[in-house]
């Protein structure tokens, strides 16, 4: 029996997942095939199905992904003497990087009206996404109090 390696494995794992960002954002969800998922990928269909069982699996991966990468960006920021800064600077960043990955999203947003499972991944993803949200501004709140003290003037200007 042939023994997978699970760096090998996950690393096309990944290159199937920007394949398929590729041609959601020039296709649309609908639009996108898994044939041209595995053109892009250069791989077969037999070969994607060993990884995904279909695009609703694709999608899953693609949000479950991005929520991994929001968790260690929050890790990496949590020290930061502003967090709120810090937050606002990996936000400025995300949006020059994401330009073609915001009409993915919109479309994934959409079909997730009509797909059940894809509107639970989703919501799942949205739910704790809020959460690491809410813990980073919770930690972020003794510093932020600490900076605007330290800046007021007394007596306030009028």
């Amino acid at each position: 029996m042939r023994k997978v390696d699970p760096v090998k494995h996950e690393e096309k794992r990944e290159e199937i997942l920007a394949a398929a960002e590729c041609c959601f954002a020039r296709s649309g969800f609908h639009g996108a095939t898994i044939a041209q998922i595995c053109d892009e990928a250069g791989i077969s269909p037999g070969h994607l199905y060993h990884y995904f069982p279909g695009k609703e699996a694709i999608i899953a991966a693609i949000t479950t992904t991005g929520l991994e990468y929001v968790r260690a960006r929050f890790a990496e920021v949590a020290d930061d003497q502003d967090p709120i800064r810090a937050l606002i600077d990996e936000l400025e960043r995300l949006k020059t990087l994401n330009r073609t990955k915001s009409g993915v999203l919109l479309d994934v947003l959409a079909e997730a009206a009509r797909n059940p499972e894809i509107g639970k991944v989703l919501q799942d993803t949205s739910r704790e996404m809020s959460q690491l949200l809410a813990e980073f501004l919770r930690r972020g709140q003794p510093a932020a109090r600490s900076i605007r003290r330290s800046t007021r003037t007394w007596p306030p200007p009028c």
